[in-house]
């Protein structure tokens, strides 16, 4: 039998068989790698999500201490001057049973005017109470053990005092105190007047802001002293916080910040501000595992899903193209979640730069805008105006029609606004708080000005809007207006600061009426 020879066909079916075998191991390689890379991908979008969800609620407490410390300075500037007032008429017209009748009505008055305050008290040299807001005047009592009282007597200086919080020698609440000192004629201590604040004031404001099961709020001193916290905790009002790590480290030494804390109740996220005017500070905390329950969950599908997708990958063994043409398709999917987040961006941008009652610019908005308005007309030397409006007697108008219709009203005037005074494209317009609205327009001068503030207010009037509030029966705005002219020095607060001028000037000129504030160049 003769020698069993190759078959001419074995050369190539074994190169063929090893083509397969290697394209098997590469596929196998490729099937491992990519499995390696989705998992990958998702430990790191995992971890990007994670950061970008902390980042997100580090934003939301920065900007809520903002907007506490904004209302606490607001309330506590209301009280403080209208203390700084009495004691000039005090100072002025003495401590007499006839000016403390005169003056008892008053103060009751404005308790009731400013509905964060619990009382309105005044005290002579040795503590003895000589009118109050309250109905009837307690004479039993004497304050000169208060650490406001003993403060002013001890201090000549006329600055206001904040103290501890204290409960209510009348009506047992608890309050915190401003107050200011009161001299005589000569110059000695002549008594303190002091306005209260309630506590529930605080509290219940506080309970406007969403910060979780554990998360708390506080007003402090900046010594330390806890004036108000929510959620509320009796033993800890006065406390002392000034040894505390988290004082000590950053609220002490810096005006705001926002960080990551360890501590005895885990991990949290702190926000703190100071106020501008006051020995104040707010701290806002949210437990970090709150800000991350939403996320662990979607996490844990997140990576159960691609755990999955892996496993279906090497099972199957499908080959080079048709993982490729998978990793495409994650790829893509990918991209669309990277899209859909971006365009929620842009919308929460949108959203944070609206108003959204009246669908006009806010604030912050507002105070962009006029920086670049500003400095655009310095490049291309042209005038700007800004309009500062207000709608006259809102406060009456509520009262009487009630907030919805208060609501309506402010909505209204938005939209007269826009159609009169923003018809062109560089015009800007923007609720700037409550009840006043502040208009940009940009290439005008201070006739042009007058005229569009004109327009506003005729438009307004002509709406016939009712308002039994007001003198007139309908409703009225007050414009003032400033213009930056060329050559003419001054920033934005300038700009302000001359067209709120003209509006208290149109307030006190009767309202219903625009006034211009002409300022002249160089």
């Amino acid at each position: 039998m003769p020698d069993s020879q190759p078959s001419p066909a074995a050369g190539p079916q074994l190169r063929r068989a090893t083509s397969r075998r290697t394209a098997m191991l590469l596929a196998a390689a490729l099937i491992m790698l990519l499995c390696v890379s989705l998992i990958a991908l998702d430990i790191r979008h995992t971890s990007e999500a994670r950061e970008l969800r902390l980042s997100q609620a580090e934003k939301v407490l920065g900007n809520f201490t903002r907007s506490l410390a904004q209302h606490a300075e607001d309330k506590i500037k209301e009280a403080d001057t209208y203390l700084a007032q009495l004691v000039e008429r005090l100072e002025a017209e003495g401590m007499g049973d006839a000016h403390a009748a005169r003056l008892h009505p008053l103060l009751m008055d404005s308790v009731r005017d400013m509905p964060q305050l619990h009382g309105l008290f005044v005290y002579d040299e040795t503590g003895r109470w000589i009118v109050n807001s309250q109905p009837v005047l307690l004479t039993q009592y004497n304050n000169s053990d208060r650490d406001y009282f003993i403060q002013h007597r001890d201090d000549p200086s006329r600055r206001v005092f904040i103290g501890p919080p204290i409960r209510s020698r009348s009506t047992g609440d608890w309050i915190i105190t401003v107050s200011r000192r009161v001299d005589q004629p000569d110059g000695r201590f002549g008594g303190v007047a002091l306005a209260t604040m309630a506590m529930a004031h605080f509290n219940e404001y506080y309970k406007g802001y969403d910060i979780g099961a554990s998360g708390t709020i506080s007003l402090l001193l900046t010594n330390g002293t806890l004036l108000a916290r929510h959620p509320f905790v009796e033993d800890a009002m006065g406390a002392s916080l000034a040894e505390q790590a988290l004082y000590r480290d950053h609220v002490l030494v810096a005006e705001r910040g926002v960080l990551r804390e360890a501590g005895e109740y885990g991990e949290r996220l702190v926000a703190f501000r100071h106020l501008k005017r006051y020995p104040l500070a707010v701290v806002v905390t949210q437990s970090r595992e709150e800000v991350l329950a939403g996320w662990i969950g979607e996490a844990r599908r997140g990576t159960l899903g691609v755990v999955l997708l892996s496993i279906s990958l090497a099972g199957a063994g499908l080959f080079v193209l048709r993982l490729m043409a998978q990793r495409l398709r994650a790829e893509d999917e990918l991209r669309d979640a990277r899209d859909a987040l971006r365009e929620a961006n842009v919308r929460l941008q949108r959203l944070a730069a609206e108003d959204g009652l009246t669908g006009l610019a806010n604030r912050r908005a507002f105070d962009e805008r006029l920086a670049a308005e500003i400095a655009r007309a310095r490049r291309e030397r042209t005038p700007l105006s800004l309009l500062l409006v207000d709608v006259d007697h809102f406060k009456p108008y509520n009262d009487l029609y009630g907030h919805l219709e208060g609501d309506d009203c402010l909505r209204e005037v938005a939209a007269l606004i826009r159609q009169v005074a923003t018809h062109r494209g560089g015009d800007f317009a923007a609720r700037y708080g409550g009840e006043e609205f502040a208009v940009l327009l940009s290439g005008t001068a201070e006739d042009g000005a007058a005229r569009v503030g004109e327009r506003l207010r005729a438009a307004i009037a002509d709406a016939g809007i009712e308002h039994a509030g007001s003198p007139c029966g309908y409703l009225t705005l007050s414009v003032g207006a400033a213009a930056l002219c060329i050559d003419m020095p001054g920033d934005a607060q300038d700009l302000m600061r001359r067209a709120d001028r003209a509006l208290y000037q149109a307030k006190h000129d009767g309202r219903d009426r625009v006034v211009v504030d002409v300022a002249s160049p160089g």
